[in-house]
């Protein structure tokens, strides 16, 4: 853990004088913080109560950063609720890091002077380093939630995209989970998109969809019940949309455990004629 530790930058948040106290305990106890580390801790505690941290400051290459409720920290910890929250959507949290990452670019204001006083010469060498890690960090995070969000944000916003841009970004998906997803997804998803247009944007009432399944999908009886489950990438959709547009559903088998087809006298069977007889809402 120490050869992790060389030549690192740790940065300790909290407002918890007995995870500060700990901290400094096993740090010093384990010999863990060398010269070379720089470590920085940003807590709202004031200095009378973290006379625990004194050894350890002294000791090491630290900065002790006391934030007061300004409209700066306001404002950054609002953001961090946000993102904590699990209802926050990927469009969301994309625009979020982003705000972040300009909110810390904001802080960083290099001067021009060639001539530091020790205050400034402090402030380059050691506070705005902190801040270049903190901003790769995030940009770090909000490229993986950007392809992310590039896969996956027909799943908030398809009732607003054109049919080309909807299939476009299916077929991104269905390429992109080849062995996991079937060609079919996308039909599939188109009739579950028309099945929903005609509904409100949100159920009011938290209907029951009846969602038919073939016999060789890996499905499972739950322990005790006799309520099918199904586990798969399209079975994560269903329960994202079912969250995001108020409903629930139940897996359901047709009684010839086929796809389906059409019949002499017009009618169909399997799946296709679920659906087709209003039986099942959507087939899987």
């Amino acid at each position: 853990l120490r050869q992790v530790s060389w030549c690192v930058t740790v940065v300790v948040v909290s407002d918890d004088p007995t995870f500060l106290a700990m901290f400094a305990e096993w740090s010093l106890k384990g010999r863990l913080l060398v010269w070379s580390t720089r470590l920085l801790v940003v807590t709202r505690l004031p200095l009378s109560r973290l006379h625990p941290l004194h050894k350890l400051l002294s000791v090491t290459n630290s900065m002790l950063l006391i934030i007061k409720d300004s409209s700066e920290y306001l404002r950054s910890n609002a953001t961090s609720l946000s993102l904590q929250k699990v209802e926050t959507d990927l469009l969301s949290v994309v625009k979020l890091y982003e705000s972040l990452i300009s909110f810390v670019s904001e802080m960083r204001q290099v001067g021009t002077e060639t001539q530091l006083d020790p205050r400034e010469k402090f402030k380059v060498d050691n506070f705005y380093t902190i801040l270049d890690c903190l901003r790769n960090e995030l940009e770090h995070r909000v490229n993986a939630y950007s392809e992310i969000k590039k896969l996956f944000s027909f799943l908030t916003e398809y009732d607003r995209m054109k049919y080309d841009d909807l299939k476009a970004q299916l077929e991104l998906v269905v390429s992109t989970y080849s062995s996991d997803l079937e060609a079919s997804v996308l039909d599939d998803f188109l009739q579950f998109k028309d099945i929903l247009s005609s509904e409100s944007d949100r159920f009011p009432h938290r209907p029951n969809l009846v969602v038919a399944t073939e016999k060789f999908r890996a499905v499972k009886k739950d322990v005790g019940e006799e309520k099918l489950k199904y586990a798969g990438s399209f079975a994560n959709i269903l329960d994202y949309l079912s969250i995001s547009l108020n409903f629930s559903y139940t897996f359901v088998r047709p009684s010839d455990d086929t796809w389906g087809g059409k019949k002499a006298d017009g009618s169909y069977t399997g799946m296709v004629g679920m659906v087709a007889r209003e039986v099942s809402t959507v087939k899987l």
